[in-house]
């Protein structure tokens, strides 16, 4: 089994999901 890509790749996604999260809810507020 590939834990040690696998692992990384969840990382990755991490650090790739959580700025576009915080931006589309600052974007958000913005619009309000």
């Amino acid at each position: 089994t590939n834990t040690g890509m696998f692992t990384s790749i969840g990382v990755l996604f991490i650090w790739t999901a959580i700025p576009v999260y915080f931006i589309k809810r600052i974007s958000a507020k913005k619009d309000f």
